[in-house]
């Protein structure tokens, strides 16, 4: 009789769920992978996963979730919470709320083990830095990392299944610097005045050439923001000086949207008002400056 094949899901194909499924796959494993991008659905198909559109919303999850965890043994839950990183009292609990929104159905669907991906920044970078142990309190002093523990505590602490948290310190390989996402596309509204246009407008533009023209570009590409944290021009954005677009296609917010309009949306939410040299900066933009005479 032939033995059959243990299944196991895994909620986000991304970074490491991507390669982890192909190395389950080589072992046997029966694996089902999901990820938010209908592009993205032939490179699971192709690498011999099955593959599944799942969008998981704070309210709601959009795509055929029973089916995704019907008849599975293990799910593993590898979705980044996508957060700025300052604590905020003010800031939603959207990736908890996502958690919360998602447990219902792996209660129903009667799956006994979960393994949840989370991550170091559980812990805060305190110096002089201190040796991590199994036992040693989370103390998050990131946004992403708070919400992180509270998702670890809503699975661990649900009696329908048993769930092992797993946190990573880094991803490291070819194609993946150890290094956090810029985080942001800019911000669509400075130019509003000068080119006749609304924010909206200007955001769909926006929209229209990161799709077009930057999201078909190799993973490898190398980005290097021309501004970083603290800067006027964008509301999330990073200190760090380099990434891959890669990585950007993974964890930034405005590259992850469902539509357009969300896109529009969600870029246009909490922009601060302009500094008022920037109406003269996109002046200038335009008509351009004159040479430079060096002696």
């Amino acid at each position: 009789m032939k033995e059959e094949r243990e299944k196991i899901a895994i909620l986000g194909c991304g970074w490491l769920g991507l390669p982890l499924a192909k190395s389950l796959l080589s072992k046997g494993y029966e694996v089902k992978g999901s990820t938010t991008s209908e592009s993205k659905l032939e490179v699971l198909k192709n690498a011999g996963i099955s593959p599944f559109q799942i969008q998981l919303e704070e309210h709601q999850v959009i795509g055929t979730i029973e089916d995704f965890l019907k008849e599975t043994d293990v799910l593993v839950i590898d979705i980044p919470p996508g957060l700025r990183r300052e604590i905020s009292s003010t800031q939603e609990m959207t990736f908890v709320n996502k958690i919360k929104t998602l447990i219902p159905f792996i209660e129903k669907s009667g799956i006994q083990k979960v393994i949840f991906v989370s991550s170091t920044s559980v812990y805060s970078d305190g110096f002089p830095i201190v040796e991590i142990r199994e036992e040693t309190k989370p103390n998050p002093d990131t946004e992403s990392g708070k919400q992180l523990v509270i998702a670890e505590t809503l699975l661990q602490s649900n009696s329908h299944f048993k769930t092992t948290v797993i946190r990573l310190g880094g991803l490291l390989g070819d194609d993946r610097h150890p290094i956090k996402f810029l985080g942001d596309v800019g911000r669509p509204d400075l130019a509003q005045k000068a080119a006749d246009m609304t924010q909206e407008q200007l955001a769909a533009m926006l929209y229209e050439s990161l799709m077009n023209k930057i999201m078909p570009l190799p993973n490898e590409v190398m980005v290097y923001p021309a501004h970083g944290a603290g800067s006027a021009c964008g509301k999330n954005m990073m200190k760090e000086t380099m990434d891959s677009l890669g990585h950007q296609k993974e964890m930034n917010y405005a590259l992850n949207q469902p539509s357009k309009e969300a896109f529009i949306e969600a870029v246009l939410d909490g922009l601060l008002p302009p500094p008022a040299y920037f109406p003269m900066n996109v002046a200038m933009n335009k008509r351009g400056i004159a040479p430079l005479m060096m002696c």
